[in-house]
Formats: structure tokens, sequence, C-alpha cells
């Protein structure tokens, strides 16, 4: 049991470090934002909301305006899987904004708002 219970604490430690702490959100801004543009996105909008307080955590809620080809999107929303934090993706909606003249479809400019969510551990000083 000693040593299940010394496992599951670096195991809880691993997971506590990817949770960003307050001074680490610009950071994660960041990586969302080159996580976009290297998807060949252009970001129009990062917008961080007020944190939501839960339980045994706080949630912050950052809201994500980008444009480009449905390829672009899909090559987005993985990488996201690769950011060093945890960061969850709510709903998604996806609008055309360009003609498609003799574009196919999948290369026709869309405009995709996303709800991410981070999270940070609340800890016992909160």
């Amino acid at each position: 049991f000693k040593e299940q219970l010394a496992k599951m604490e670096d195991d809880f430690g691993v997971l506590l470090d990817q949770l960003p702490d307050e001074t680490e959100i610009p950071g994660l801004l960041d990586d969302i934002s080159t996580t976009g543009s290297q998807s060949g996105l252009e970001i129009d909008k990062i917008t961080p909301q007020s944190d939501v307080v839960r339980e045994f955590y706080i949630e912050t809620p950052i809201t994500i305006d980008v444009r480009g080809s449905y390829h672009e999107m899909g090559n987005y929303v993985s990488s996201m899987a690769a950011i060093s934090r945890i960061v969850t993706l709510h709903d998604f909606t996806m609008k055309g904004i360009g003609s498609r003249n003799g574009a196919n479809e999948s290369e026709a400019p869309l405009q995709m708002t996303i709800q991410a969510k981070t999270y940070r551990y609340k800890g016992d000083a909160q």
C-alpha cells in the first residue's frame, strides 16, 4: 500500500504540473496563438473570460476566434492536444465567410469560434 500511495502521489504531482497557475496564463495564451498560426489559421481574437471556481479547481474559459480552411482548423484542434498544459475544447461554431467560386469544399474560408478551458488546482490555500 505504501508503494501504491507513493506512486499515486507521484502521478498526482505530474498531473498538477500540467495545470497552469495564474502567472502562467499569458504563456498559455501565447501557446494557443502559436499553435493556431502554425496550423495556418488567422487568429482574430483570444479572450480569457472570468474564472469559474469549482469545488477542487478553478476553471478559466478562453474564447478563441480564428479563420482558415476546414483542414487548418482540424490541424489546430488536434495540435491543441500537444500543448504542455491541460486545455479542453468546447462549443465549436463554424460558418463560411467567403465565396466558394472555384475553391474545393475543404479549402473554402471558414470562421470558427471555440471555447477552450484550462484549469488550476485550488489547493488548501484557497
